[in-house]
């Protein structure tokens, strides 16, 4: 089953499965039945939100896709940064390194057929994964397959010849279809930009890479991507292992500072990943922490040696690109960001495992629990949502270890220079602050 669509269990094929997920803009059917049979997160825990933004509203029978033109700003949008934000604090805010564009890759792309279909793990907003075997090797891997197209013609200027058995239709025969949405080409060609920042020098704790590439149906000139990394074998994500069991203090001591030392060998290379949280953390047959999905990672000049990764950016600040709870103030208040977001995200993914072992009592008044959500809720405004997350959300308990206690409240703090950096985060985790 496809997010709730059928695939041949006697003899999947990538075939049935490009052809089974397919869908544009105008055809959310896939999406909606997925979200029906639960096998999807819901549409803003993956905000990867572009100009012109999407919203997607689902009735029983369809997810109907709108678009909309951003709001006019008063300042002009720095194509790079890619923000309407203009904060004072911007004039010392830096570009992102921008990453190669679909149109100028495809020389080393990956051919699908050159790996086997096994089974399909689970799908999402932006594409599903497959379970498969390289055919040179038998190297069980993980394909993550987009669901629409992430190009209007094949790039690269070796294109494959098209499959066998399907006759490709001339280009001048086949429909012109709606441009490719920006969110999933940003998302495709971010990770492929990752793939090559560190397949020539892997990241310990972070999912290895090994290939992308281009599919396409042979009934249009549009093509798909994917993405093809290391399959992790484990018990899952940390929200599935959270749900399952309480895990010991020191168990997720042990993960804390797995994770702080991924994200401080990423923050020395100049890479903030923006989407940490639970459901992005794997765990390998060692019980060993492996952080995942790319695809909102930003690469930002590499700092000097044994410094911290001070820059920050406006890139998509205007967008607030994020899951809410997880997003960081800065980011909320459409400011200039940098690498303390992944810090605060950091501390809510280690609040919550701590939460799962001893929750943490309720903080504040009864009143302001009931009417900052509310609050929130009618207005939006960046002051509930701190009040929300970074305050009232941000009790701790007192049987939690307190230096891990300490480091939620750090972490979680409002302003991003209040908080440590990832790199103090695991000097603290390794020495005597970090014992349990």
């Amino acid at each position: 089953m496809l997010g709730g669509l059928e695939v041949p269990n006697d003899a999947p094929s990538w075939d049935s499965v490009v052809k089974a997920s397919a869908w544009s803009v105008h055809d959310g059917n896939f999406f909606a039945a997925a979200m029906r049979e639960g096998l999807a997160h819901t549409p803003q825990e993956r905000r990867l939100v572009e100009s012109p933004q999407v919203i997607i509203r689902l009735d029983e029978e369809r997810v109907k896709w709108k678009k909309f033109e951003a709001k006019k700003r008063g300042s002009a949008v720095d194509s790079s940064m890619m923000s309407g934000s203009m904060p004072a604090s911007a004039a010392q805010s830096v570009r992102i390194i921008a990453p190669a564009p679909v149109s100028t890759l495809g020389r080393d792309a990956a051919e699908l057929r050159a790996f086997t279909l096994e089974s399909t793990i689970g799908m999402g907003q932006f594409a599903s994964v497959h379970r498969a075997r390289r055919n040179k090797d038998q190297l069980h891997v993980a394909l993550k397959l987009w669901h629409r197209p992430v190009s209007l013609t094949r790039p690269g200027v070796d294109a494959a010849p098209p499959s066998e058995g399907r006759a490709r239709r001339p280009t001048s025969e086949m429909p012109i279809g709606p441009p490719c949405d920006s969110e999933d080409v940003a998302c495709f060609e971010q990770e492929v930009a990752m793939l090559h920042a560190t397949m020539p020098n892997p990241i310990e704790g972070l999912v290895n890479f090994i290939a992308y590439g281009f599919v396409d149906d042979g009934s249009s000139p549009e093509v798909r991507g994917f993405m093809v990394m290391e399959l992790i074998k484990g018990e899952g994500d940390l929200r599935k292992v959270m749900r399952a069991s309480r895990p010991s203090y020191a168990r997720i001591a042990t993960w804390a500072r797995q994770l702080a030392s991924t994200l401080a060998e990423m923050h020395a290379r100049g890479i903030v990943h923006r989407d940490v949280k639970e459901s992005n953390v794997m765990l390998d047959t060692n019980d060993h922490t492996v952080l995942v999905d790319l695809g909102l990672a930003i690469r930002l000049p590499v700092p000097e040696q044994g410094t911290a990764l001070t820059a920050t950016t406006t890139y998509q600040s205007f967008l607030q690109v994020g899951v809410l709870g997880y997003m960081a103030p800065e980011v909320h208040r459409k400011r200039a960001y940098g690498a303390p977001v992944d810090v605060f995200a950091f501390g809510v993914v280690l609040r919550k495992l701590l939460s799962r072992v001893q929750a943490a009592p309720s903080k504040g008044s009864l009143l302001r629990r009931i009417c900052m959500p509310a609050l929130y809720s009618l207005t939006k405004s960046s002051y509930a949502y701190e009040e929300i997350h970074c305050k009232i959300g941000v009790s701790t308990h007192a049987e939690w270890p307190p230096a891990l206690a300490t480091l939620v409240r750090e972490c979680c703090a409002i302003s991003p220079e209040a908080r440590p950096t990832i790199k103090e985060v695991l000097r603290r985790l390794d020495g005597d602050g970090g014992a349990v």
